[in-house]
């Protein structure tokens, strides 16, 4: 997270993995504020505001729904060189529950932050 990014709802998940799931990228629209960054994708979330809030991953991951996403996608996995289910299970197991705290949290803080 940037210094703004841990002023926003995003503090939640400070420190806590998060999930990025495709390659697609963004670029910053005018007038929005750099929330979060990695190196393989400088723009991962933004606000805008105060009533918008842009993320490239999804703290809305679960590990019940990250199973489904797995058996839909595993021909799509199978065929990424370094990704198997196998081992996105194992990293689902060990991530799981703080991105399930954390990201219920960025959504509810984002909402009260608009009253």
């Amino acid at each position: 997270l940037t210094e703004a990014g841990r002023a926003s709802p995003l503090a939640a998940v400070d420190g806590v993995p998060v999930l990025h799931w495709h390659g697609d990228t963004f670029d910053l629209p005018e007038g929005a504020t750099l929330l979060a960054s990695t190196a393989l994708t400088r723009h991962q979330a933004f606000s805008w505001g105060r009533k918008a809030l842009g993320l490239q991953f999804h703290v809305e991951a679960t590990a019940q729904g990250l199973e489904r996403w797995f058996i839909g996608h595993s021909c799509e996995i199978g065929t990424t060189p370094g990704l198997s289910v196998r081992g996105l299970r194992a990293e689902t197991k060990a991530m799981a529950a703080g991105l399930e705290k954390s990201g219920p949290q960025v959504l509810g803080d984002f909402l009260s932050d608009m009253m």
